[in-house]
């Protein structure tokens, strides 16, 4: 009783997990990859130009 003795009995679920995984997970994270992809094509903008504020800089502490 001191040993955990495990059984391997397989039922197909590994190769059915395995499948499932290379054939609908990964396109599924690679659809969703593509997506947001190219919607940030087509929303992109340029940034706005750089305004350096004066209040926006202050340093206080003294660096070593």
């Amino acid at each position: 009783m001191g040993r955990l003795r495990f059984e391997y009995r397989s039922g197909g679920g590994v190769k059915l997990w395995k499948r499932l995984s290379f054939f609908v997970a990964f396109p599924a994270v690679g659809l969703c990859m593509l997506n947001c992809y190219l919607m940030h094509q087509k929303e992109s903008h340029e940034r706005p130009p750089f305004v350096p504020y004066e209040h926006l800089r202050i340093r206080n502490k003294v660096s070593r």
